[in-house]
Order: C-alpha cells, then sequence, then structure tokens
C-alpha cells in the first residue's frame, strides 16, 4: 500500500468517526452526547427549607449536583414543565448555565421559578427537563416516576424557625 492509499483511509475513517459521534443521540436516543455531565438532584427548596410539596406564587429553587464526565464546555439548560394532564406539557421556566467541567469536577446548580397554579386535576405536577448543548439528557415521561413538585394553595408563614399554617 502507497503512503497516498493509507492516507485515504485514515481520512475516511476520521469523516466515519465524526459522523457517528455527530449522530450518535439520534441513532442511540437513550445515550448522553459525548463529554455531557451527570448530574444528582438535590431537591427542590422553598423559605430556605427542602419541600415535595411547596406553595403557589412564592418562589422555588430546584438545585441539581452536576459532574464532570470529561473535560468539557458546554450549557446545561433546564427546563422546567408544568404537566397537565390530557394536554401537552407547560414550559414555565428556562435558564442556561453555561459550564466548563473536568472529570469529576462536582458544581451546584440552581434556577428558580414561580409556580402559578395548585396541583389538583388541572396540574398534575411541576417537574424539570435538562438539556446539554442542546441535546436532551433527562427526559422523565412517567409522571410519579420523575423528580416532581406538587404545589398548593394553603397559606404557609414561616416564623422563627417553624412553619404554621
Amino acid at each position: 500500500m502507497r503512503w497516498q492509499e493509507i492516507l485515504a483511509v485514515g481520512v475516511v475513517l476520521i469523516i466515519v468517526m465524526a459522523a457517528f459521534v455527530l449522530l450518535m443521540p439520534y441513532i442511540f436516543p437513550g445515550a448522553p452526547p459525548p463529554g455531557a455531565p451527570s448530574w444528582h438532584f438535590k431537591g427542590w427548596w422553598q423559605f430556605n427549607r427542602q419541600v415535595d410539596t411547596a406553595v403557589v406564587g412564592h418562589p422555588v429553587t430546584l438545585q441539581l449536583e452536576i459532574v464532570g464526565q470529561a473535560v468539557s464546555v458546554g450549557t446545561l439548560k433546564i427546563e422546567i414543565k408544568k404537566d397537565i394532564p390530557l394536554a401537552p406539557d407547560v414550559v414555565v421556566h428556562t435558564d442556561s448555565k453555561p459550564l466548563s467541567l473536568v472529570l469529576g469536577q462536582t458544581v451546584q446548580v440552581n434556577t428558580t421559578f414561580t409556580p402559578d397554579k395548585p396541583t389538583d386535576t388541572a396540574v398534575r405536577e411541576y417537574f424539570f427537563k435538562l438539556y446539554w448543548n442542546d441535546v436532551v439528557i433527562y427526559d422523565p415521561t412517567i409522571p410519579g416516576q420523575r423528580y416532581g413538585l406538587k404545589v398548593t394553595e394553603v397559606a404557609v408563614t414561616y416564623q422563627g424557625g417553624e412553619f404554621e399554617g
């Protein structure tokens, strides 16, 4: 084999590998994109306390721990959605966080939104969806099996470190 043939084979292999990496999210829809971080749910927070049920009309913070799986630079996009039974989910908040990560690095990421409706028969729960560089890395589809947030209209007051209401 002459060097021109070896070079041509090498170029073809590089093109095939690049195409595979770019098409991997479409070939394997559940697979994270190359360089995507992993993440851990740290909770929903309201009134400086972790909650499973929040109060409508008051800010709620979603807290995530992001862990670098490689040296990568990208944008973590967080969508907070409202699950409406028998209708499409509604995006109620979007936040983008530019991140530069190295392998094993841990970063806390927060986003805050204010729920506008209580959960009942019209709204099942609020939940989040994650993207890394515009490719989905977490898309929960089954209610009750995701990190959902319930919301109530009950008035809650916070006095001296204790909730009342």
